[in-house]
């Protein structure tokens, strides 16, 4: 009696096993290579108030959230820097915005969120993920989605069924509403020295500005009301950003929150070789901010030239 061996058929059923396996392997390398969990595994948090998935930081819920965003406002900025570092964060907004001058950054057509502390939570898509929601910040409005219909969409914000869209909340006089309220000329007669109040500062010097802005944003989970200036200077013909040698400016603010709760503020903020020097004044994780009031002096250096005061207060009213 004679077995029959079918050479050829057994070889390409080895072949296919072996083939089977391979693939098996290939991914489960794949997947314990990922630094990223899954963005729908529940259990991924453990004991962390946040993780990184999908490019962006998924915070357990509103309370971790909220206590982040509370330990960043008691932070330097450069101990944010360093904190975006060693969560190895590298697709911030504010990381990735932060050196661009103002035809850069319109080039690259990323959300302007003037709050360094909530952009350094945003990604460079201005996403951020609380509990089951991913949020994305645009310029006019905040999108929602959940993660269940991020992770089916692969993450494409054009499904109008799976889209919550709310508007973002501008004060009156924001900055992004209407033209920059004041862009300023320091050694060219808008400040005076400091050395000799009494003194105009009208130096010719038209190489040399400043932009002082003022903002009131309200999002879903984060409103906030600040001021800032921001160095320019003209090279080749065009005004780019600058590290100014010295920048500060002294403030008081009045809001209206929630339930009409009144808060006043007065503050002074300084900077050195810095391109913009930013105080948030008021900020809270949810709501909004009505009937703002500021004003601010402001003290400004550069290039070797004497430092000035602004000869007014500039004021600011949302």
């Amino acid at each position: 009696m004679y077995s029959y061996y079918n050479f050829e058929g057994d070889q390409n059923y080895l072949n296919m096993k072996k083939n089977v396996y391979l693939l098996i392997v290939f991914i489960m390398i794949l997947y314990s290579c990922s630094d990223e969990p899954l963005l729908n595994d529940v259990n991924s948090f453990e004991n962390k108030e946040f993780i990184i998935a999908n490019g962006m930081l998924n915070f357990k819920d509103q309370n971790a959230f909220s206590k982040q965003v509370d330990h960043l406002h008691k932070m330097s900025k450069e101990e944010r820097e360093h904190w975006l570092q060693d969560i190895n964060f590298n697709n911030s907004l504010y990381t990735k915005t932060k050196d661009l001058s103002s035809e850069e950054f319109i080039n690259a057509k990323m959300v302007d969120v003037p709050d360094e502390i909530f952009a350094t939570l945003l990604n460079d898509k201005g996403e951020f993920a609380i509990g089951e929601e991913i949020h994305r910040i645009t310029q006019n409005k905040e999108l929602v989605m959940s993660k269940s219909s991020f992770s089916k969409n692969a993450g494409n914000w054009d499904d109008g069924n799976a889209v919550s869209k709310f508007d973002v909340y501008y004060g009156e006089n924001d900055y992004a509403r209407k033209d920059v309220p004041y862009t300023v000329y320091p050694y060219d007669g808008d400040f005076a020295l400091e050395s000799n109040p009494s003194e105009i500062a009208n130096l010719e010097v038209d190489h040399l500005r400043a932009k002082i802005i003022g903002w009131n944003r309200g999002y879903i989970a984060y409103a906030s009301v600040g001021i800032k200036i921001s160095g320019k200077k003209k090279r080749r013909r065009k005004f780019k950003n600058d590290k100014m040698w010295y920048a500060a400016f002294r403030y008081d603010a009045t809001v209206h929150g929630d339930f009409g709760a009144v808060r006043e503020k007065e503050g002074f903020k300084e900077g050195r070789h810095e391109k913009d020097v930013q105080e948030t004044i008021f900020w809270k994780t949810g709501g909004r901010y009505s009937f703002v009031r500021m004003s601010a002096s402001f003290i400004y250096e550069d290039d070797g030239h004497p430092r000035v005061v602004s000869i007014g207060r500039y004021s600011f009213n949302f």
